[in-house]
């Protein structure tokens, strides 16, 4: 999931606050980030542009995490470290984190600026991948570094994990990731996170595809849960299957498959 970025807002004008104050935010106005035009999701409050936290700062880099109880995001590097918190300055929308461009410039050392004659607004920051780093060589040879996994993986997992397993406890979260994961690992199915998902061979695998709810936009738990079993935690092993027994129309895996247990309303089985 690449955030390669460029916005054209629809017909509004604002003052972007802060450090773009005096200029005006005309239609056709656009977003940089470190010179590359921004496409991802964005919308514009009280002079504000909030664009999500998450996919532009890990785009970068960054490591992003979420403090479910303080409801506040962190963001850092080995350079720096900022919180987030979903106060007012982060608003969340969608099951996602947005935040001023302004903020994040602030917080993370960067800068934003605004270019009135093109109608371009600028967000500058420390790409971390390229920051010099002794344990670069360790990082590469490691392989539970979150770099195993690629953006795409994650984007794709943590949509399932949401569709499937929105409401039920981050244990419930992970299993659902671990079938998943199961799945790629298994001769039965394609061999990607992707192709698992939309997989039709017999019919379609999973409910979200069918009815669309795979496109939602998930939640930070989600994404969590998404990366915790990316990295190799298990809350179910073996398992290929699951559903909820209050909402299948079907018995077919409870009738052939081999029980192994129960988390929340998902009833998993090898």
């Amino acid at each position: 999931m690449k955030c390669k970025k460029t916005f054209v807002t629809g017909l509004l004008s604002a003052f972007f606050s802060g450090v773009l104050a005096t200029s005006t935010l005309a239609a056709g106005t656009t977003l940089e980030i470190n010179g590359d035009p921004y496409t991802g999701a964005f919308f514009i409050s009280e002079n504000r542009i909030y664009v999500p936290l998450r996919a532009v700062c890990e785009d970068l880099g960054y490591t992003v995490t979420w403090d479910s109880d303080a409801r506040t995001a962190i963001v850092s590097s080995d350079s720096v470290r900022a919180a987030f918190p979903c106060n007012g300055e982060s608003i969340a929308r969608d099951s996602t984190l947005y935040t001023p461009v302004r903020v994040i410039a602030e917080a993370l050392n960067g800068s934003a600026d605004w270019n009135g004659d093109t109608a371009t607004a600028t967000l500058d920051l420390l790409t971390v991948q390229n920051e010099e780093s002794d344990s670069n060589d360790l990082h590469a040879s490691d392989e539970n570094a979150a770099s195993a996994y690629t953006d795409d993986e994650l984007y794709w997992l943590a949509r399932i994990v949401y569709a499937e397993a929105r409401g039920e406890s981050m244990e419930g979260k992970i299993a659902v990731a671990n079938t998943i994961l199961e799945r790629v690992a298994s001769d039965e199915f394609p061999d990607t996170i992707y192709g698992v998902i939309f997989d039709d061979q017999y019919c379609i695998q999973y409910e979200p595809v069918a009815n669309g709810t795979i496109y939602n936009t998930p939640d930070e738990d989600s994404y969590e849960a998404a990366k915790r079993a990316l990295n190799g935690e298990t809350a179910v092993e073996g398992c290929l299957y699951f559903f909820n027994p209050d909402k299948a129309t079907s018995n077919w895996i409870a009738e052939n498959r081999t029980y192994v247990t129960t988390i929340g309303n998902h009833v998993f089985y090898a």
